[in-house]
């Protein structure tokens, strides 16, 4: 029964309609995807997965005496941003303002948002 089965089959999936077959398989497949896609939150879309961005830090970190360690704590904060507070810190006096530290390069308006709740001075 298999074998006869396959056979008309086969006999009748000509190459054109394979071809429409697979087409219509992937147009389904991406539809179904957007539609999903649409209804996910924002939050959720916009959500970065790295895990020290997710980090949920409950200390406050002092930028007037922290160290190069506890800036890398914060997100978005590497190893050369944290240099960079350090080096302005030194070279412009203590910070008066959390907001104040925009000043540093590579701090911007996007890292300032992520680690303002953690910032004190």
């Amino acid at each position: 029964m298999y074998s006869k089965f396959m056979d008309k089959l086969i006999k009748r999936l000509t190459p054109s309609k394979f071809v429409y077959g697979v087409a219509l398989i992937c147009i389904v497949i991406m539809a179904i995807f957007n539609i999903f896609y649409h209804y996910v939150p924002e939050t959720v879309k916009s959500e970065n997965l790295n895990l020290k961005e997710n980090t949920n830090t409950s200390l406050l970190v002092n930028i007037n005496t922290a160290t190069a360690e506890e800036l890398e704590e914060l997100p978005s904060i590497g190893t050369k941003t944290a240099d960079e507070i350090i080096i302005y810190r030194n070279n412009n006096g203590k910070f008066s303002d959390p907001k104040d530290i925009l000043n540093v390069k590579g701090i911007g308006e996007k890292t300032y948002e992520k680690i303002k709740e953690y910032l004190t001075v």
